[in-house]
């Protein structure tokens, strides 16, 4: 009798464990949607999508929507998350965004959230040519600021003879000369030797 109450209770205990393990999990998936799929935080273990019918596991329920889409996503990163490959702790999966994240954006994000200038400099370094550095400088616009290594980056940027590197730094300064106190100098410079 004890015997069989002991192996009547294994599988009650291991779907207990599977069910635990469940709970305060998550993992990144794909969704498609208009314009292309987008990165969503799924609750659960990917692995165990087969105990997803236990009531009260959460899997599968959407937990956010990243707003990541393929373009934001370094493309090894984007395999793994379409094979379900990645996950996280319910508690501090928004802490691997960063290391999902192409590495200009990843960059980007830094220096907006931080003003880092050592963020800005790794993100100078990467831009090889003019067309990167016109680039790095209009995604830079929504969040130019006027540190001193960004006010720098601007001021070589508007002295290089590549035009469209010349307005890409314009366009940046004025936009951050718009919200802050930055700039006015540079701009007053740029526009009266032009």
């Amino acid at each position: 009798m004890m015997i069989g109450g002991g192996i009547a209770a294994v599988p009650i205990i291991i779907l207990i464990m599977i069910f635990i393990s469940l709970r305060g999990r998550v993992y990144f998936d794909l969704q498609p949607r208009a314009g292309g799929e987008r990165v969503l935080v799924r609750g659960g273990r990917s692995g165990l999508s087969a105990f997803g019918w236990m009531p009260g596991s959460g899997y599968g329920r959407v937990i956010a929507d990243t707003g990541l889409t393929r373009s934001m996503v370094a493309p090894e990163v984007w395999k793994k998350i379409d094979s379900r490959d990645i996950g996280a702790d319910k508690s501090n999966w928004a802490d691997n965004l960063k290391s999902m994240m192409a590495p200009q954006l990843a960059g980007l994000v830094e220096y907006a959230t931080t003003g880092s200038d050592p963020a800005l400099a790794e993100l100078r370094k990467a831009a090889k040519d003019p067309e990167d550095l016109a680039e790095l400088l209009a995604a830079l616009r929504p969040i130019a600021r006027g540190t001193p290594g960004e006010v720098q980056m601007i001021e070589a940027a508007i002295a290089t003879p590549t035009p469209a590197v010349q307005r890409a730094a314009v366009a940046a300064a004025g936009s951050a000369a718009q919200r802050h106190d930055v700039y006015q100098d540079t701009l007053l410079q740029a526009l009266t030797s032009a």
